[in-house]
């Protein structure tokens, strides 16, 4: 048995650990695989994982049963006598603060602090993320819309929006749900790999933000792979998951259910650049907890 856990985990790397293991909780895969893939894919992970934490325990033959391994962690494993323990550092011993410096020591200082970190964190550019579908599955469906936005010092930037042609008919369910149809598909849709060519040029590795981002990620990634075009690389927040940490009271994390619940007009829906709009606003209230 392996169990692997990240943080920030880029879509990348969620789709290599998807093939061979079963992601039971967001960050958390496991399964049973052979040494040769569990080495590689901690390699996959230790080689695109930039800023997230990784760890992987796995079944050994040894005193214990068991190994581990970590990447980006503070903790570090040691070996005493043959038992593998982790070292957790010490904190640093308490200094007082020099007030010659001019640091902050009130209560409305740390306030102070914490808002210019927050205008820090919003003057970073990152990109919002939706795609619409002919239904759930990666492998079976596909992909026939793609929405993205730009935001730039907490304001929209940028819009890309494509429809994508499909070789078969839209069902009945995927025309009402959306209001994409096969005659605006033929007239308006671009071909697949044209469409994540654009998408990956208008990303340019920033940082994405996605509702549902095993959904999204996961089909591109698929896609991409279909057509032979290299995806982006680039850290992933998914909407969801940090609403599930910071949101209760609520009967469903849906983008519809927690939009009303911040008091955002939800207005068109299921539609891809939309839906990234509504995401990018959830986005905005869910930093504010």
């Amino acid at each position: 048995m392996t169990v692997i856990t990240l943080s920030d985990c880029p879509p990348k790397v969620r789709g290599d650990l998807s093939k061979w293991l079963c992601e039971i909780s967001p960050g958390v895969y496991a399964g049973n695989i052979n040494a040769r893939v569990r080495t590689e894919l901690w390699a996959r992970v230790c080689e695109n994982l930039k800023s997230g934490r990784a760890t992987m325990v796995y079944s050994a033959r040894c005193e214990q049963q068991m190994k581990f391994e970590v990447h980006n962690a503070h903790w570090e494993p040691v070996d005493l006598d043959g038992i593998l323990l982790m070292r957790r550092p010490l904190p640093k011993p308490h200094k007082a603060e020099d007030n010659s410096t001019g640091a902050p020591q009130s209560r409305a200082g740390k306030m102070l602090l914490a808002r210019r970190a927050e205008k820090a964190r919003r003057r970073a550019d990152y990109v919002v993320i939706d795609v619409e579908t002919t239904g759930l599955s990666p492998e079976r469906d596909g992909i026939i819309e793609i929405g993205a936005l730009l935001i730039r010092n907490g304001e929209e930037a940028e819009e890309f929006q494509t429809l994508v042609r499909r070789d078969s008919p839209l069902s009945a369910d995927v025309v009402r749900l959306t209001g994409i149809t096969d005659e605006m598909l033929a007239a308006e849709g671009i071909p697949l790999s044209e469409a994540i060519n654009g998408l990956v040029a208008f990303v340019a590795n920033r940082p994405i933000v996605c509702h549902n981002a095993d959904f999204d990620c996961g089909f591109l990634i698929s896609e991409a792979k279909r057509c032979g075009v290299k995806l982006f690389r680039s850290s992933c927040t998914d909407t969801l998951a940090l609403a599930r940490r910071r949101v209760n009271g609520v009967k469903q994390y849906s983008l519809g259910h927690l939009c009303e619940y911040f008091g955002i007009d939800v207005g068109e829906r299921h539609r891809a650049l939309p839906d990234c709009k509504l995401t990018f606003r959830l986005f905005e209230k869910l930093n504010e907890i």
